[in-house]
């Protein structure tokens, strides 16, 4: 009488873990972050800093603000002592989170994808650094330099890579949104 054994041949082994892992590759999508969201990462980082800066004007009673810096793709927070002319910023503002310094370059996250940022305004005055916007204590958002009475009456817009992603804030009402 013989026994048989019952098993696998290596063939028949390989063979199986090859369709599996091609099965697993056109099943399985891609986990990697599309470029849509690694732009839109990158604008929800941007509102964000601009919404913490007005709340962080709201929340002490004095000036605060964003010095969004165009060529570099970097946002800074700051604290503005508005007793001078311009405004004196010290950028000592803190992350709500990481407790560090708000410095953000928005090309160091690797979920973020800004490629460049571009920016347009409307106010009832001359603006001559409209990369920094001052929120004073009532929220209200002032262009930074100089620093009069020239509320950003209808809309601060920086628009990311094209056109594709955009970023706005109200002036009057300081909400701000993605779009």
């Amino acid at each position: 009488m013989k026994t048989y054994s019952r098993g696998y041949t290596l063939v028949e082994a390989l063979l199986t873990v090859s369709l599996v892992g091609i099965v697993a590759l056109v099943v399985i999508p891609d986990i990697s972050p599309t470029r849509d969201t690694r732009l839109e990462v990158a604008a929800q980082e941007l509102a964000d800093a601009i919404s913490f800066a007005r709340s962080e004007a709201i929340r002490t009673g004095t000036a605060h603000g964003v010095d969004v810096i165009i060529n570099q793709n970097r946002v800074r927070l700051f604290s503005a002592d508005t007793s001078t002319t311009p405004p004196t910023a010290s950028f000592d503002v803190r992350h709500p989170l990481s407790k560090s310094l708000y410095d953000i370059r928005l090309d160091d996250n690797s979920f973020a994808d800004v490629g460049s940022i571009n920016q347009s305004y409307t106010s009832n005055g001359v603006c001559s650094n409209p990369q920094r916007i001052i929120f004073n204590a009532q929220g209200a958002a002032f262009c930074g330099d100089p620093y009069t009475s020239l509320y950003l009456q209808n809309d601060y817009r920086l628009t990311l890579d094209r056109g594709s992603k955009q970023v706005s804030l109200q002036g009057m009402s300081g909400g701000v949104r993605v779009q």
